[in-house]
C-alpha cells in the first residue's frame, strides 16, 4: 500500500503494479483503492524474468521510460522516482543501489541501443545475494548502454531491517511527516510483540 502511493505520487507517470499470484488481483485492489493504477500479472521463473517481461510489457505499450521498484521500500521518498525518470532523457539505465548489494529501483529508456540488448542485462546475475548490482553493473558496461546511479537506499529484506524501517518511521513522525509509511506502521506495530522487535 505505501509503495503504491509513493509511486502514484510522481507527477506525469502512470502506475503499473505487477502481481502473482494470479488470483490476487481482487484483494489487492481492495488494498489499494486506486483507479489509475494499471495491474498485470507478474510472470518469469526468477527475479531477472520478472524484471525482463515487466520491461517488455510496458515498453510494448509504447512508453518511452520505465522505472521498476520492488514492494520492500515502503519510506522510498517520491523524489527518488522522479530522479530516475529525469535520469533517463539522458541515460539508457538508472539503477538505485541498495544497502545490501542488490538495487532497490531500475529504470530503462526505450532507445534502439536498450531494445537490442536490454533482457542480457539480467542473465547471469546471482540473484539476492550481495553481487547483484556489481554483476548488473559489469552487465550494463559489458553491452555500452550509459548508467546513472541514484543514492543508496535500504530495503525490507531481514528483522534488523525492519527495526531500522520501525525507527525511521518514528523519526518522520518526529519532524511532522504523518502520511509516508502509514500503512507500514501499523503492520509494525502488529508484529513488534510478535517478532520481539527492540526499538529504541
Amino acid at each position: 500500500q505505501d509503495t503504491a502511493a509513493i509511486a502514484s505520487q510522481v507527477a506525469g507517470a502512470t502506475t503499473h503494479i505487477a502481481f502473482t499470484p494470479a488470483d490476487a488481483q481482487p484483494v489487492l485492489r481492495e488494498l489499494i483503492d486506486d483507479e489509475t493504477i494499471q495491474w498485470f500479472l507478474q510472470q518469469g521463473d526468477d527475479l531477472g524474468d520478472r524484471l525482463k517481461l515487466a520491461f517488455q510489457k510496458i515498453f510494448h505499450e509504447g512508453w518511452k521510460r520505465a522505472v521498476i521498484i520492488g514492494s520492500d521500500s515502503p519510506l522510498l521518498p517520491p523524489g527518488y522516482i522522479e530522479q530516475a525518470f529525469d535520469a533517463l532523457n539522458s541515460v539508457d539505465v538508472v539503477l538505485g543501489p541498495a544497502s545490501d548489494g542488490g538495487y532497490y529501483l531500475i529504470g530503462l529508456a526505450r532507445s534502439a541501443r536498450v531494445l537490442s540488448c536490454y533482457h542480457q542485462i539480467f542473465d547471469h546475475i546471482t540473484w539476492s545475494t550481495e553481487k547483484v548490482y556489481e554483476q548488473t553493473v559489469q552487465a550494463i558496461r559489458q553491452y555500452d548502454l550509459s548508467q546513472s546511479d541514484l543514492n543508496t537506499w535500504g530495503d525490507v529484506d531481514q528483522k534488523a531491517d525492519l527495526i531500522r524501517i520501525a525507527v525511521e518511521i518514528q523519526i518522520l513522525r518526529e519532524q511532522g511527516e504523518k502520511i509516508l509509511g502509514s500503512n507500514t506502521e501499523q503492520i509494525l506495530k502488529v508484529l513488534q510483540p510478535k517478532l520481539k522487535l527492540v526499538i529504541e
